[in-house]
């Protein structure tokens, strides 16, 4: 980590907390992410390698896919879609975050969403967690929550934490089990 350090303070950067850092890298080292834009660069001048031999050109056509996201032809590809851009975010890939609204995406979207026909209820599936009543209403209180925090003090105050709770929370319950009608399985008793 004191290489890194010293690479960033050589490029003019300044690295967030230990703590962060090391966070950052057992979720390199677990596969759970890759080195971003920023970060990739630094690694490689710490170690005096390419980011080839490092293996971080590897991800780069998946990351470009995710850019051209486009209006999803199922619900299950809606929750794959978002999913995936839920842990792009959380890992900070750059060209994500700083990339400008489509205009042509913006108006397939609304287009698609007007004269498409009605979506089928997602495929019930035999795995996953219960969702149950009590996980609606948690995901409906904790919304709230995020909604009176955003008209406090801005959309940008608990962004980072909105994403966590969808990523993390939401995401499994979006796969989740549930009963062939599209009624949520009730695991209260």
């Amino acid at each position: 980590m004191r290489e890194l350090r010293q690479v960033a303070a050589q490029r003019g950067h300044q690295l967030p907390s230990d703590a962060s850092v090391k966070r950052r890298i057992a979720s390199w080292e677990n596969g759970h992410s890759t080195p971003d834009v920023f970060y990739g660069p630094l690694l490689c001048d710490a170690f005096g390698t390419s980011a080839v031999e490092l293996g971080l050109r590897r991800g780069e056509s998946k990351d470009v896919a995710l850019l051209d996201a486009a209006y999803p032809a199922s619900p299950d590809d809606a929750i794959r879609t978002v999913g995936q851009l839920w842990r792009a975010d959380l890992n900070r890939y750059d060209p994500l975050l700083t990339a400008e609204p489509s205009e042509p995406a913006w108006n397939e979207a609304s287009l698609r969403w007007l004269v498409a026909p009605e979506p089928g209820i997602p495929r019930p599936r035999t795995e996953g967690v219960r969702v149950g009543l009590g996980d609606v209403a948690a995901v409906k209180t904790t919304t709230d929550v995020f909604a009176q925090l955003d008209d406090q003090f801005g959309g940008d105050h608990a962004r980072h934490s909105v994403i966590q709770y969808l990523n993390n929370d939401v995401a499994p319950l979006l796969r989740g089990r549930y009963t062939e009608q599209g009624d949520i399985v009730n695991t209260c008793g």
